[in-house]
């Protein structure tokens, strides 16, 4: 989910254009002395996007809690498309690697279509592959796991790779 910090008619464009948190900077200086619930809202949000006038004051008010968690805001220029930038930020997804070299994605739930999770895995998959230097190489095996069931590996990427060589 996408937050904007904003005001005036930037604020307004966020509003119109969807996003799910528009706040103002009065919410801002709120934040800045009620520490629990700045946390709530850097773990409800995935990216944050600020004006540039509001930048030094998010630092100063949200810095410690967003900073850590990667996720200080974008800045947004005047006059740019609010509509494109959010729209690019909420079919976008953050995968970190610190220390593991795994990546774990959601790809559905129990309730959805086979057809519809394969897709979903599959394009996963195919953006991990595209960020990797040497693309397929770097996958040794894809996993399926619902919430409380066990583990299955995927066979048809180890066919998939067997086909390619």
């Amino acid at each position: 989910s996408v937050c904007v910090i904003a005001s005036g008619d930037m604020g307004s464009k966020a509003r119109k254009a969807g996003i799910d948190r528009v706040m103002e900077p009065a919410e801002l200086d709120r934040l800045a002395t009620n520490k629990r619930d700045a946390r709530k809202l850097v773990r409800a949000h995935d990216f944050f996007l600020a004006d540039t006038a509001q930048m030094a004051s998010i630092g100063r008010s949200l810095g410690q809690f967003l900073g850590p968690k990667g996720k200080m805001p974008t800045p947004l220029p005047y006059g740019a498309p609010v509509e494109n930038i959010a729209s690019r930020f909420k079919n976008s997804v953050r995968v970190k690697a610190k220390n593991q070299l795994n990546v774990s994605a959601k790809i559905g739930d129990e309730k959805m279509e086979d057809g519809q999770l394969v897709e979903n895995a599959s394009a996963i998959i195919a953006a991990v592959e595209k960020k990797l230097p040497q693309g397929d190489k770097n996958i040794r095996n894809a996993m399926v796991k619902f919430s409380m069931g066990k583990t299955a590996k995927l066979t048809a990427l180890k066919a998939s790779k067997e086909k390619k060589e």
